[in-house]
């Protein structure tokens, strides 16, 4: 079998997405040498270098594998991936762009693209490229439901439900639907109806720590602070570094009459919410300078 065999880089991706290859991501590198044309082994070396934490040289196998072989959808995915999950909102949008143009019949493109236009707060664009996707697929719940983010951030609320219950109508087990069509609702001051979707998704996926979060404040605003605590401490205990929930929290007691645990909640939110910008920025810079400099 050879080092570059279809077999051998089977064996090798198997052994590695198991945590079972005992050679270390440089002895791979080296034996990349060996295949320096072969795409599909520098997503291997990649994927290796990820098992590791260094995602700027992951990052760049990715690039390289692009560059052997444009033409396979799976390598953009991944390297997108790994730029929007370390802060470069710039460079997943390039990438993303192309592969919108390159793979018109891929959904993940329009809806990866739409979320980066998000992020960088180009609504518009945003909204044309899920309206195009909803144009090739108008059966996919999950177009619906992104485009019911999109039109909500712009303030339309009736047009945003409208495709939330679209989407339920697609599939009405979906829960991450009523999650959003329930916040939905409550922007329209319909709290009792709100309520009845987000327990329906807390039913769907009693594990997802935001159904929970936004019952919570639900509650409060309904003046409910007990049946909120239980909510907001489920969030907490599904996500313990779920850093609004502790802000909830400390509302929730301070109405129960109990300020000093209120400020403990509220004190932990601090430390949480500071934690998690730090950690982020410091990510985000190393992930940039490592990519610059390797």
């Amino acid at each position: 079998m050879g080092a570059c065999s279809d077999a051998r880089l089977s064996e090798l991706r198997r052994d590695i997405e198991h945590g079972e290859f005992k050679e270390d991501a440089h002895a791979l590198e080296a034996l990349a040498a060996q295949c320096s044309g072969n795409a599909q082994y520098h997503a291997l070396v990649s994927l290796a270098f990820k098992k590791k934490g260094d995602l700027a040289k992951a990052a760049k196998e990715l690039d390289t594998a692009i560059g052997l072989d444009p033409h396979n959808p799976d390598y953009f995915f991944q390297l997108t991936q790994i730029l929007f999950e370390n802060g470069d909102l710039g460079g997943a949008r390039l990438l993303l762009e192309r592969a919108n143009r390159d793979f018109p019949n891929e959904v993940w493109t329009y809806l990866f693209l739409a979320s980066i236009y998000r992020q960088l707060d180009s609504l518009n664009e945003a909204e044309q490229v899920l309206a195009k996707a909803e144009s090739r697929w108008p059966r996919k719940p999950e177009v619906h439901i992104l485009l019911g983010n999109m039109i909500s951030a712009t303030g339309q609320h009736s047009r945003a439900l409208a495709e939330y219950e679209w989407a339920l109508r697609i599939d009405s087990k979906l829960p991450q639907a009523y999650l959003f069509y329930g916040i939905e609702l409550d922007k329209l001051n319909r709290t009792d109806d709100a309520l009845n979707a987000l327990n329906k998704c807390v039913q769907l996926a009693p594990l997802m720590p935001n159904s929970h979060y936004y019952i919570g404040i639900l509650l409060l605003k309904k003046g409910e602070p007990n049946e909120a605590v239980r909510q907001l401490e489920t969030a907490i205990k599904i996500d313990p570094h779920y850093a609004q929930a502790y802000f909830q929290l400390g509302k929730a007691y301070r109405q129960l009459g109990d300020p000093t645990r209120g400020q403990e909640y509220m004190e932990k939110y601090g430390v949480l919410s500071e934690e998690q910008k730090s950690e982020d920025a410091q990510r985000s810079k190393r992930f940039l300078d490592s990519l610059t400099n390797h």
